[in-house]
């Protein structure tokens, strides 16, 4: 089913967003080439589910838990509080800069 609708902001060719029309949430489909913001098109659009009533009426509990990093490994945390600067040579080394976190020779940027 195609929809006339506006875009909330420019968007990228296949983005989906949900709009309302008529007081029904549609999920819309941009078209081929993208649009700009406030642009009216015709969108592809299949009916959006209903939302679970505990999110519309107040709050919910948060998707993570306050300590959930560590439930994979606590290393980053450890190394960002003791050992900062071996985090920054780490973080460098993958982003393939030197020291000095200019382009050139990374390899050694970092020797654990």
């Amino acid at each position: 089913m195609n929809l006339k609708v506006k875009a909330p902001s420019d968007l990228p060719a296949g983005y989906i967003f949900e709009a309302t029309v008529d007081g029904k949430n549609y999920n819309v489909t941009v078209p081929d080439g993208g649009v700009k913001a406030n642009q009216e098109f015709d969108g592809e659009a299949t009916e959006a589910k209903a939302k679970s009533s505990a999110s519309s009426s107040g709050p919910t509990d948060w998707k993570y838990g306050l300590c959930d990093c560590f439930s994979t490994c606590p290393c980053p945390f450890f190394m960002g509080c003791c050992c900062e600067g071996i985090l920054a040579g780490q973080i460098l080394q993958r982003l393939k800069l030197n020291p000095l976190g200019q382009s050139g020779d990374y390899k050694n940027t970092c020797m654990i």
